[in-house]
């Protein structure tokens, strides 16, 4: 398990968004442009510029403007699905059916522990 946070998603854009579109699977969309962006920007030409900020301290406003979405820098609860700046992500176990990872907002892993306290404390009295 590890903490996730916005500017974790920040800091790995560039790398994540070369993944995506110039990888194995994505080279043929490295230099189009994609379609639904508020910008007229090859994946590559976003990638150039992405490598070209300082990701410690760019605001997130300013690389969703770069991207032309904001889906790059949102983190979602996989309980509540409330778009929050951190969550605790839970690891898939090993030999598990992918896709069973779970991010957990703060808020939500406040109310675990505390049901898991109120069935313990149950139990005991």
């Amino acid at each position: 398990m590890k903490l996730i946070t916005v500017r974790d998603l920040i800091q790995q854009l560039p790398e994540r968004w070369r993944s995506q579109y110039d990888g194995p699977h994505g080279n043929e969309y490295w230099n189009t442009v994609l379609e639904g962006r508020k910008n007229n920007l090859t994946t590559a030409q976003i990638y150039h510029k992405l490598m070209s900020l300082d990701l410690k301290i760019v605001s997130r406003s300013e690389v969703d403007d770069i991207i032309g979405n904001d889906t790059w820098t949102q983190i979602q609860c996989t309980e509540c699905q409330e778009y929050v700046e951190e969550v605790i992500h839970f690891e898939e176990p090993p030999m598990s059916i992918e896709g069973i990872g779970a991010d957990i907002c703060l808020n939500c892993f406040d109310k675990a522990l505390n049901l898991w306290k109120d069935c313990k404390s149950e139990k005991t009295a």
